[in-house]
């Protein structure tokens, strides 16, 4: 039994580190297909064309001096980078891998609950920090997050119809193609996970024009390279998270479909302007929390009636 464990913590860890190189070359990726859309030629220096940037900055952000805030919670701080990355290794532990690391009944329940308390750290950072921009950015990050978790409990509900199981492993043994059946549910949680992880267009959490940087206007150096991280590596996990449930979970060319999902949001994100703040918040609540509650409607009585009759 202990030698099982330490193989599923060695697994995770195994997994981690490539889902960390992964985001690395990620962020390139997306550099490099911004800097297309812009006719610009991007990273192009290090190694071959430009392969070693992000080792690079990751390096030289790290080794810079952290600014020394005057009337900031120091310690509170210090630590809300670490719980925010903390939060987002939790979710990639919580997830289904074919060598199993969750055994719980209730482990998507888990999920839920784990993505509800990441939006924590982003309050102590905004608060600490003693900045206005800061404060603002924190405000419209918890309006937004709590609108939009509400779209995604009720999305997660929908498809739990058809599997009737809170446990993350079971996904694993769906082979049904959801995406062919359901295309017009996929593009609701694509746009449901753009909010979420606060991308374009619906970034108005770090609105340059208007915050700076949002809630980590006040980190830099290595704490900022930490937040800049766990946003990244959670595009990553989201895109894992809707291939899980729309394709066929380990098949040939599952990689290829999360890497897929997260260049859809690439390009989104070079292509969408901005909204407005009080468009984001009516598309939540007034459109697609609407839609669900009329698909989560539709296919429970669906379901009933499979039931009684087959």
């Amino acid at each position: 039994m202990l030698i099982i464990n330490l193989m599923n913590l060695f697994s995770y860890f195994l997994i981690l580190l490539i889902s960390l190189i992964t985001m690395a070359f990620f962020t390139l990726l997306e550099r490099k297909t911004l800097s297309s859309m812009q006719i610009r030629i991007g990273p192009n220096k290090m190694l071959f064309m430009g392969m070693g940037q992000p080792f690079n900055d990751a390096i030289k952000l790290f080794v810079k001096m952290n600014t020394q805030l005057k009337n900031s919670n120091m310690y509170m701080y210090m630590m809300s980078p670490f719980f925010m990355m903390l939060f987002s290794f939790i979710l990639w532990y919580i997830l289904p891998w074919k060598s199993g690391f969750m055994n719980s009944n209730n482990s998507l329940l888990l999920f839920l609950v784990i993505l509800g308390l990441s939006t924590y750290p982003m309050i102590w950072m905004s608060w600490s920090s003693n900045s206005k921009y800061s404060m603002l950015g924190c405000i419209r990050m918890l309006a937004q997050m709590l609108s939009y978790e509400v779209s995604l409990m009720l999305f997660i509900f929908l498809l739990m119809i058809f599997n009737i199981s809170l446990e993350t492993k079971e996904m694993l043994e769906m082979n049904t193609m959801y995406f062919l059946l359901f295309l017009f549910i996929f593009i609701l949680l694509f746009i449901i996970i753009l909010a979420e992880t606060a991308r374009s267009p619906f970034d108005l959490t770090e609105g340059e024009s208007e915050l700076v940087s949002g809630f980590n206007t006040e980190y830099s150096a290595g704490m900022f390279t930490m937040i800049f991280m766990t946003e990244y590596m959670n595009i990553l996990l989201m895109s894992y998270f809707m291939v899980l449930f729309f394709f066929q979970p380990w098949s040939y060319q599952m990689g290829l479909m999360v890497m897929l999902i997260a260049y859809m949001i690439i390009w989104v994100r070079g292509t969408l302007p901005r909204i407005r703040y009080d468009l984001l918040m009516m598309l939540a609540w007034k459109q697609i929390m609407f839609i669900i509650l009329l698909l989560s409607l539709y296919f429970s009585q669906f379901k009933i009636i499979m039931m009684l009759f087959y």
